[in-house]
């Protein structure tokens, strides 16, 4: 009776052993796909949304300029009125210029890469290396800590729209 419990015991190390693999395997494969999804997803879509937030902020804050001017020309209207709306249009292009910068950020994207990579590796191999996950994954926080600088200028190229216009009407 003692084999059979001691073989029984040394099936479920090996069935254990053999699970633990092919889980990491099965997790770093999905990851690797996700980062790759990722890329495409960055390389596509933020590109043209970026695109029509920024042609939504200029036209509204710079029709609000050319209506500002036609006001100024039946009654007076407070200049910081008319500078909201200027701050709106530059905090607009300011906004499509930091977006493109942000997403076409190369150094970003490798690190990315090199993410998707490294999770191949362990989805082929089984082997996971902490460290060197810990260390790519760094580095893709490091290249996006700037990222929130681009929405915040069209939240603020937004808000001087929405001052702007109260601005006109307080002068109605």
């Amino acid at each position: 009776m003692d084999d059979q419990s001691g073989s029984g015991a040394k099936m479920e190390i090996t069935r254990v052993q053999e699970i633990v693999p092919n889980r990491t395997k099965l997790l770093a494969s999905r990851r690797a796909k996700r980062c790759d999804d990722l890329i495409s997803f960055i390389n596509a879509e933020f590109s043209a949304m970026s695109r029509w937030i920024m042609a939504a902020l200029l036209t509204v804050n710079g029709a609000s300029i050319a209506a500002t001017l036609k006001v100024v020309e039946a009654r007076p209207v407070s200049y910081w009125v008319f500078g909201l709306f200027v701050g709106g249009v530059m905090l607009a292009i300011a906004n499509g210029w930091l977006a493109q910068a942000a997403y076409s950020n190369t150094e970003l994207q490798k690190a990315i890469i090199d993410y998707a990579d490294h999770l191949s590796w362990v989805a082929e191999s089984g082997e996971a290396d902490e460290e060197t996950e810990k260390g790519l994954k760094d580095k893709i926080k490091h290249e996006e800590r700037r990222h929130w600088i681009a929405p915040t200028a069209g939240w603020l190229s937004a808000i001087c729209f929405i001052a702007g216009m109260a601005g006109l009407w307080l002068h109605a």
